[in-house]
């Protein structure tokens, strides 16, 4: 969906000394692992994808690298972007302009819950998987926070948004509002880390997102993955979420 590319803030000291660092270089390896299955010389190829980080020190500088976009310098810091595929300028407030005049209220700002109550309002027959993905109803929720958020409101994720009770519209709002927080200020983990669990294991960070055939950390079902119900790929709790 060409959502790439990464934003760094350098000091403009660090940064006019050349001693300011672009973000690790990553890109996509493919390895191929051939299996023989039980039936005899038939043989599987399972294709893994695996990430490679490129030493920092061996990239070329800031000002001449080959992933910078766009470079923003004010008197006392930098701006530089790296990697975005499609860079869009005006000299006018970008507020007015679209697609960003089409976008729903920022679940980060103040007054959210009442901004967000009429479009929800409004969207009352779209389903709940895809009114939370829809930017114009709320801006900011992606597939992840769309399955979490739904989870923690132990709601039906495909029954349509009139459905919901006035209560329970109130909670879904304050908690997209709750969630959405939690991620930026925790590096996307949705699930609150536990004593003795690993902090970079991604089962551990989320309570149902990419879960699929785990167990639910509430009850113990089987999460399941629906690829048909909804515009994107959803993750949920049939027992947690039945009602």
């Amino acid at each position: 969906m060409m959502m790439w590319g990464k934003w760094r803030i350098y000091k403009r000291v660090e940064y006019d000394s050349g001693n300011a660092k672009p973000p690790p270089r990553i890109i996509w390896k493919r390895k191929l692992h051939k299996n023989k299955t039980n039936s005899g010389n038939t043989e599987k190829i399972i294709i893994k994808n695996k990430f490679k980080k490129f030493d920092t020190k061996k990239t070329k500088s800031i000002q001449n690298g080959s992933r910078t976009r766009l470079i923003l310098v004010t008197g006392t810091h930098a701006a530089v972007q790296f990697n975005g595929p499609i860079l869009q300028f005006t000299e006018n407030n970008p507020l007015n302009h679209e697609p960003i005049t089409k976008l729903g209220p920022d679940a980060l700002k103040p007054k959210f819950v009442e901004r967000a109550k009429e479009r929800l309002k409004e969207r009352g027959n779209m389903k709940l998987a895809d009114l939370l993905l829809d930017q114009t109803s709320v801006a900011g929720i992606g597939n992840k926070y769309k399955s979490e958020i739904l989870f923690l409101q132990k709601l039906t994720t495909f029954k349509p948004a009139i459905s919901l009770s006035l209560s329970n519209q109130q909670r879904l709002l304050k908690s997209i509002q709750m969630v959405l927080k939690a991620g930026y200020l925790n590096a996307g983990r949705t699930r609150p880390q536990q004593k003795a669990e690993p902090s970079n294991k991604w089962d551990f960070k989320h309570w149902v997102f990419r879960r699929a055939g785990r167990p639910c950390w509430i009850c113990g079902t089987e999460i399941v993955m629906d690829r048909k119900s909804s515009s994107r790929v959803t993750f949920w709790c049939s027992r947690c979420q039945k009602s």
